[in-house]
């Protein structure tokens, strides 16, 4: 099932992520399977025309379709944003060949942003997202957006 906003998945993720997530200012849609966790995606950061999204997963199949479609829809589509940065460290290459897969793409590197780590910061431009033309199998989201 699809959950979005639950604070306590927003801060769970963010404890994954190394980050921090501030009710009422940060968002979170997070996929259970029989009431548990499995992951989700933070946004932070808002600027009007843009956000940062964190992901975090317990496995590999932590994210289906329907998450795919609307952690893309949420920031393109509800809040009308025209780019998603993602900060990634340097030295995860896993996750930032995940993110090549979502459509990011490396756009800066940054030296000594995490302790003992480099940052490589990726972005995904709305016109880009091919998960927007996803048809969704299931919309019933708890806590709605």
């Amino acid at each position: 099932m699809i959950v979005v906003n639950n604070e306590e998945h927003g801060h769970l993720i963010m404890d994954e992520c190394m980050g921090t997530f501030t009710p009422g200012l940060d968002s979170v849609i997070s996929r259970t399977v029989d009431g548990q966790l499995v992951g989700g995606v933070v946004y932070t950061a808002h600027t009007g025309r843009s956000c940062q999204m964190h992901q975090w997963g317990r496995d590999k199949h932590w994210i289906n379709r329907d998450l795919l479609w609307v952690a893309f829809h949420y920031p393109f589509v509800q809040l009308e944003y025209d780019c998603i940065v993602v900060l990634v460290r340097a030295s995860h290459e896993k996750t930032i060949n995940l993110n090549g897969k979502f459509g990011f793409k490396k756009v800066a590197h940054i030296k000594a942003v995490y302790p003992g780590d480099d940052c490589v910061v990726m972005q995904l431009m709305k016109e880009e997202c091919k998960w927007l033309n996803l048809k969704p199998r299931n919309t019933a989201f708890r806590g709605g957006y």
